[in-house]
């Protein structure tokens, strides 16, 4: 292929420790893509492995291999190589951040997201859609009841599935995309390794100007990046990731992870939130709002289905331990409390049961099959009395 400088060019990061043997499966799909003008960045989290040398052995004059003397991610999370690299390293009109385990599917992912930017004058961002690999096989389970979305295998790739529809394919606009975000938080934050980002949007928008979230930083990348501008979705498995159980999503309690996920939310509207009292007047206050509601209320769901068994027969293997402190009353109020959540009488149902012994669970199931909590679909409706209900 000939190099074509006059593209804009695309900045890469991966930020790896300790897994050579999986960089090179990332680092392969990076340097594979047919779109010419990229800088791979590795940065090595003072790895002890044989990392320098897989590194070395692509002899490509795309990468730029920066080592780290101590290993920063265990203290600060990925937050701080992810923050270094746009404000500092990255040279490239546009931004993605891949993670050392995960790897790009199509070969012409970058090309792609390269010609939507340049059609469409105000994205701030080009998302691609995430797929799971998961250590054993899977069964597609059904979405939740009123989904939009629906889970398929992806071909040729083991135990792989992809959640279709998670948002439309397409053009979608600033608030339309916070509010689709924000009505199915859950499913909907996916990992950031297949998005493409205008740098100069991301510095707009203020992602990682100030303290963050240590695990949760996505809500920070995607929801942020969409204060600032439109999105597009590519509604395609783009990017694998091997789901992994000791991996950061599931080290700490389930408290502190809800904790980090409001902290992360907070960070994406702090730079639109500067003049507060107008701010609360604007579309973006009701997204912020609705996106930390779903948050209490999807802990408090994974608390009690896991109660009632429903992780029994999941695929990842362990996935039970990370509920063996349970989120108590006291840490749902000072949550709510904290960030002055707005709650219906469904939503207080759905804590005081996942907080309540299983026998009360078992006995209020057939009126949670009945009566849907209404922080996803009625949100926009009963804005004003759930803030009463708090």
């Amino acid at each position: 292929m000939i190099e074509n400088n006059s593209l804009p060019k695309v900045s890469v990061l991966i930020n790896t420790f300790n897994r050579s043997s999986l960089l090179r499966r990332s680092v392969g799909s990076v340097l594979g893509q047919d779109y010419p003008n990229i800088e791979l960045i590795i940065i090595d989290d003072a790895s002890t492995d044989n990392t320098e040398d897989v590194v070395r052995s692509f002899a490509s004059d795309k990468i730029r291999y920066i080592k780290n003397p101590e290993n920063l991610g265990s203290k600060h999370g990925d937050r701080l190589m992810a923050k270094r690299f746009m404000y500092e390293y990255a040279t490239g009109e546009y931004c993605v951040y891949l993670c050392d385990d995960d790897y790009w599917l199509p070969k012409d992912l970058l090309s792609r997201q390269v010609s939507l930017f340049m059609k469409y004058e105000n994205l701030s961002a080009v998302i691609g859609g995430m797929a799971q690999i998961w250590p054993t096989p899977v069964d597609l389970t059904p979405a939740p009841h009123g989904a939009t979305w629906f889970k398929e295998y992806v071909p040729s790739i083991k135990n792989a599935t992809f959640n279709r529809n998670i948002f439309p394919q397409g053009f979608i606009s600033s608030d339309d995309f916070l509010y689709l975000y924000s009505s199915d938080i859950a499913n909907r934050n996916i990992l950031t390794g297949a998005t493409l980002y205008k740098k100069s949007k991301f510095i707009e928008a203020g992602i990682f100007s100030g303290d963050g979230s240590k695990w949760q930083a996505g809500y920070e990348w995607q929801a942020g990046i969409a204060t600032v501008g439109d999105i597009y979705y590519l509604d395609e498995p783009c990017v694998m990731a091997e789901v992994d159980i000791n991996s950061a999503s599931y080290r700490g309690t389930q408290y502190a992870h809800m904790m980090d996920c409001l902290v992360s939310i907070s960070c994406a509207f702090n730079k639109v939130r500067q003049n507060f009292t107008a701010y609360k007047q604007t579309n973006f206050y009701q997204h912020e709002s609705r996106m930390k509601q779903s948050v209490i209320m999807t802990y408090a769901l994974n608390q009690l289905t896991y109660k009632l068994g429903h992780f029994d027969n999941n695929p990842l293997e362990g996935i039970k331990k990370i509920f063996s402190v349970p989120i108590t009353a006291r840490d749902f109020w000072h949550a709510i409390s904290s960030y002055d959540i707005p709650l219906s009488k469904y939503n207080l149902l759905l804590i005081f049961l996942s907080i309540s012994p299983r026998k009360i669970a078992l006995y209020f199931k057939s009126l949670l099959h009945r009566q849907r909590p209404d922080w996803m679909e009625h949100y926009s409706k009963f804005t004003e009395s759930l803030k009463k209900d708090t």
